[in-house]
């Protein structure tokens, strides 16, 4: 087992939710037109739409995720999701795992530059072929240029 340490100022925590609320929030008002939803029962599709946390948070967390980008070569939500994060400035994402239920944390070091106190690093020896165990704002750049 390798550990990793560091720090993140901006990161969601899809365990608890709550600053999920404002994003909800946005979104509640929005409107499907009637012709989508025609559309929606003639492949048996819900047209429901995002108005809670826990409905945010069960659509982001949906094991079947690929579903829908198969069949109808749209983005998931936990894709969205995530660019929107992204372009929101937030470094970090923790999700529980589908698998074993523990904690995940996605990283988006494209936004330390923002921020230079953040920093992800191993507290190991790194495996062979790493070739840097430090994860910073000055790194992130400098692995970019490359």
């Amino acid at each position: 087992m390798t550990f990793v340490s560091g720090v993140l100022n901006s990161v969601i925590d899809l365990n608890k939710g709550g600053e999920l609320q404002d994003f909800v929030n946005l979104i509640n008002d929005f409107k499907i037109p009637e012709h989508l939803k025609e559309s929606f029962k003639k492949f048996n599709l819900s047209s429901e739409l995002v108005t809670t946390v826990p409905m945010l948070i069960n659509c982001l967390l949906d094991p079947n995720w690929r579903v829908n980008p198969m069949q109808f070569d749209v983005p998931s939500t936990s894709q969205i999701f995530g660019q929107l994060a992204i372009d929101a400035g937030i470094e970090g994402i923790v999700y529980p795992s589908k698998f074993t239920n523990k904690n995940c944390l996605v990283i988006f070091p494209q936004n330390f530059e923002k921020n230079s106190k953040s920093f992800i690093q191993l507290d190991d020896t790194a495996p062979k072929g790493i070739i840097t165990s430090r994860l910073d704002p000055k790194i992130w750049n400098e692995l970019k240029k490359r």
